[in-house]
């Protein structure tokens, strides 16, 4: 069973990757301002 499937059911695991996703979002920006600072 696809992981996405597992995660759609699953409250915390959606939540864990927005989390995640969120994490990378604000790294890239942070290397981003890094750069231009």
């Amino acid at each position: 069973m696809p992981l996405i499937f597992l995660l759609e059911d699953n409250a915390v695991g959606f939540l864990f990757l927005s989390a995640t996703l969120l994490s990378d979002c604000m790294i890239t920006n942070k290397n981003l301002l890094t750069d231009l600072f």
